[in-house]
C-alpha cells in the first residue's frame, strides 16, 4: 500500500471462501467452492501526502484499510498488530482473550 505519494486512491479487497476452497486439511482445492473477491470504494489518503514517515499516521492508515477489508469480508477487525497477537497467543490468550 502506497500512501498518497503517487496520488492513487487504493481500494480495499477481500477474498471470500478461500478457507473452504483450499482448506489446510486438504491436499488440493475443492472445485465445488468458488472463491470470490469483493472490492470496496476507493480510500482517500491525499491528506497524508508528505507524511509517509509518520509512524502514527501509518498505523491510522493501516487501521482504516483493515477496517474496510473487515467490512467487505464480514470478519471482525482485531485492531492489533501481528506481534501483539503472537505474543498473546504465546501467553495462552486465544481468540476472544484479552489481546490488548
Amino acid at each position: 500500500m502506497i500512501l498518497a505519494s503517487n496520488r492513487l486512491s487504493p481500494e480495499a479487497c477481500a477474498m471470500i471462501n478461500t478457507h473452504q476452497f483450499q482448506s489446510p486439511a486438504r491436499s488440493g482445492p475443492s472445485l465445488r467452492i468458488r472463491p470470490r473477491a469483493r472490492f470496496g470504494e476507493p480510500l482517500d489518503f491525499s491528506g497524508s501526502h508528505g507524511r509517509e514517515s509518520d509512524g502514527h499516521l501509518l498505523r491510522a492508515v493501516t487501521d482504516e484499510i483493515m477496517q474496510a477489508i473487515a467490512k467487505l469480508s464480514g470478519q471482525e477487525y482485531a485492531g492489533i498488530g501481528a506481534r501483539q497477537a503472537k505474543a498473546a497467543l504465546a501467553h495462552g490468550d486465544g481468540p476472544g482473550g484479552d489481546l490488548e
